[in-house]
């Protein structure tokens, strides 16, 4: 019940967005099926496993950094990846790039939708 309330959440969400002007990100998918499209993929089973999205990687560039501290009293939550500047990075999932953007503390981000309504950034 609770993945089908968040999938309308998120159809009303992408409606009102749908209206609200041109949008880069998704250039080349026609605008009046990304609600549905989100929506099924919401409603979709979350992956049982992510691709590794940095080729080549050894072992001992990843670091689970899980719930580390953060300033402000945050909490890490994902898994850092190291890798030279300017190596390519691909999606861990299929899904949707909803946004592209800057963050003072993530620097160059990706946020990617994808199956069971999970974000992955």
């Amino acid at each position: 019940m609770r993945r089908w309330l968040v999938g309308l959440s998120i159809f009303v969400a992408l409606v009102w967005l749908r209206n609200a002007g041109p949008d880069p990100v998704r250039e080349g998918l026609e605008r009046s099926t990304l609600p549905f499209r989100l929506l099924q993929l919401s409603m979709a089973e979350p992956d049982a496993a992510l691709r590794m999205p940095v080729q080549g990687l050894p072992p001992a560039a990843i670091r689970n950094t899980w719930h580390a501290p953060r300033s402000g009293g945050r909490r890490h939550e994902g898994q850092d990846l190291f890798a030279p500047h300017g190596t390519p990075v691909r999606s861990a999932t299929d899904g949707y790039v909803v946004h592209i953007g800057e963050s003072g503390l993530g620097g160059r981000t990706v946020w990617v939708y994808g199956a069971g309504g999970r974000r992955y950034y």
